[in-house]
């Protein structure tokens, strides 16, 4: 999995290395979100967003349980999910995708695996661009 992407989890914060100062004097009003945030990191590195990708968004959960019901529920939302791995996190669920990363989609998916997570005890940590995807 890829080290770009942005973790919402503790001590994550995925704006802590923007500009500020630059982005307050030339428009930016408002911090990104951290769909945003990522979007604008894949295109720094060159990626061409206008072409599917295949993403990889990251829940925990407290229990392995919980961590198979929510991937049946994410299954049935239309992504591919592997086996639910234990990891110092919790019992990790990886949800994978192969979609053009518009942020609109991603805000609404975001939207969608924080719910169900939030109903199993879990939360969603984030997305990346899987290795093979990438440039």
């Amino acid at each position: 999995m890829s080290q770009l992407g942005y973790d919402t989890g503790p001590n994550k914060h995925p704006t802590k290395h923007s500009m500020g100062l630059f982005n307050f004097l030339f428009g930016r009003t408002r911090k990104p979100t951290p769909d945003e945030w990522a979007l604008d990191q894949f295109k720094r590195l060159g990626e061409d967003l206008s072409q599917p990708h295949g993403l990889e968004f990251r829940l925990y959960f407290p229990t392995a349980s919980e961590a198979d019901q929510a991937a049946t529920r994410i299954k049935a939302a239309g992504f591919d999910v592997g086996e639910t791995l234990r990891n110092q996190e919790g019992w990790l669920c990886l949800a994978t995708r192969t979609m053009v990363p518009e942020l609109a989609a991603l805000s609404q998916i975001h939207g969608d695996l924080d719910s169900i997570a939030a109903q199993f005890g879990g939360r969603y940590d984030g997305w990346g661009m899987a290795e093979e995807s990438q440039k």
